[in-house]
């Protein structure tokens, strides 16, 4: 189920996926740490089901220990498991990060981007929230860097969700280097790629952004 969920809560379902999630938090985290010493993958899918629940709060203390804890289980397996401990290596540097343990984010988000092959989409993900990271460290030129890297991967693998989501973050960067024009063409991209999706939640988030 939770893997159902995770797959619609980027499209015209999103809304009532998310809801499903927030609904079934509990049951899929205790099975997560059920299954986290003997089945890490499975688990890993589980906490990894979880992510867009992210944007509605503030992670508790608990989930973030839970993603460390099958991030160090998947790193003892061989490495068919490489991509599972990146994509919970990510979830918890963006956990970490919105929690304000930036150290501990940094960390994670290193570990992530050293398992992913340079073309991959995992990885545009990855250096979306290495970009963002930086940018609340004040580090701008590192920032902008890492977030049009993610963008032209993104373009290049043809993924309509993560061209959405870097051209969204692009938007921030841009306007705090007061260049309001290409923070406006980042924004309309960042709409038009979710709109193309039939990410309607996403649209409507981007919808404002580009308003505002």
């Amino acid at each position: 189920f939770g893997a159902t969920w995770l797959a619609g809560a980027y499209g015209p379902g999103a809304v009532e996926a998310t809801r499903q999630l927030a609904s079934e938090r509990k049951n899929l985290e205790a099975a997560a740490e059920l299954a986290v010493k003997r089945h890490p993958t499975a688990a890993a899918a589980l906490v990894l089901a979880l992510e867009p629940l992210g944007a509605l709060g503030r992670p508790a203390d608990a989930h973030i220990s839970l993603l460390a804890d099958v991030a160090e289980r998947l790193s003892l397996l061989a490495e068919a498991a490489t991509e599972h401990r990146a994509r919970v290596l990510l979830a918890h540097a963006r956990a970490t990060h919105k929690r304000g343990r930036l150290a501990e984010a940094a960390a994670s988000i290193e570990a992530a981007h050293e398992l992913v092959e340079a073309g991959d989409a995992l990885r545009a993900e990855i250096l979306a929230e290495r970009g963002m990271l930086a940018h609340t460290e004040g580090r701008r030129v590192e920032a902008l860097a890492d977030l049009e890297a993610a963008a032209a991967i993104a373009r290049s693998s043809g993924d309509l969700r993560l061209q959405g989501v870097a051209n969204g973050l692009l938007v921030l960067r841009r306007l705090n280097d007061g260049d309001d024009k290409a923070a406006i063409d980042h924004g309309a991209r960042s709409l038009l790629c979710h709109e193309r999706a039939g990410d309607t939640t996403s649209a409507a988030g981007a919808a404002a952004v580009l308003g505002r």
